[in-house]
């Protein structure tokens, strides 16, 4: 049964906690796709975060995140982004950001979402949670926004579009390489060794995707409303160019 399958997905990934309601949903996206979403509730609620993952990435990556906000009182409602863990959608691949921007109102759309919430990225999620805030600057739902590792542009940024180019008109896909995305090396064990939703392929109509979310970015007009924004960024993050984007967002916010 489906609530077997999903028992078997929570403890798989340790996120079986005690005192804690799930909700699970396939939300209908974009014609014939659907997206993923797990809620997470504990007894006493103080609050909820809205929780968008990062690149190849995928829900069931956090277990620790979710259980401290959840030892805090906050709902966490987490989605898995199109093409990603248990979302349908190209593999790894997208056409334009706006399209992870478009399964976000999806999420939000739906009635048992709170008007109020915290918004929470890492990575990918925190370009959606921008493009998002650029697109309904007037909206008050948003009430403080915390970005992880925020990608407006990669790292070796003019290398990868080298290989782009190279390569853009021979092959669709790459291997993705194991990169050291963390300090923590049993985590690094689980996510390239363990991990089935873990992608293993990167689509290269990302790369395209993302360098044209980068070019927008940059001449966005500044968000006119005030809003608190936490930026947490690791010095060794080999991933994102931070040095470049956190002025970036700065002058965004």
């Amino acid at each position: 049964s489906v609530r077997e399958i999903m028992e078997d997905y929570l403890q798989w990934y340790d996120l079986l906690l005690e005192n804690v309601e799930y909700k699970v949903d396939l939300l209908p996206w974009g014609g014939t796709n659907s997206l993923f979403v797990l809620a997470m509730k504990p007894k006493k609620t103080v609050g909820t975060v809205v929780f968008l993952h990062g690149y190849l990435d995928h829900v069931g990556s956090y277990p620790r995140w979710y259980s401290f906000l959840l030892e805090n009182g906050y709902q966490v409602i987490a989605m898995d982004l199109p093409g990603h863990g248990l979302s349908s959608g190209l593999r790894t691949g997208i056409e334009d950001f706006f399209e992870y921007e478009q399964a976000l109102e999806t999420l939000l759309e739906q009635k048992w979402v709170p008007q109020e919430f915290v918004a929470v990225g890492f990575s990918t999620g925190c370009s959606v949670w921008m493009e998002y805030l650029h697109l309904h600057s007037r909206e008050r739902r948003v009430k403080a926004l915390v970005l992880f590792s925020p990608l407006v542009r990669l790292a070796n940024w003019n290398m990868a579009l080298m290989g782009y180019n190279l390569l853009g008109n021979f092959v669709q896909e790459i291997p993705r390489t194991e990169k050291k995305i963390t300090s923590d090396e049993e985590v690094l064990r689980f996510i390239y060794t363990r991990d089935p939703l873990q992608e293993k392929r990167i689509h290269l109509s990302w790369f395209l995707a993302t360098r044209n979310w980068h070019e927008r970015f940059i001449h966005y007009p500044v968000i006119s409303r005030s809003l608190p924004v936490l930026i947490i960024q690791g010095r060794d993050d080999t991933v994102v160019d931070w040095r470049y984007n956190i002025p970036m967002i700065q002058r965004f916010f």
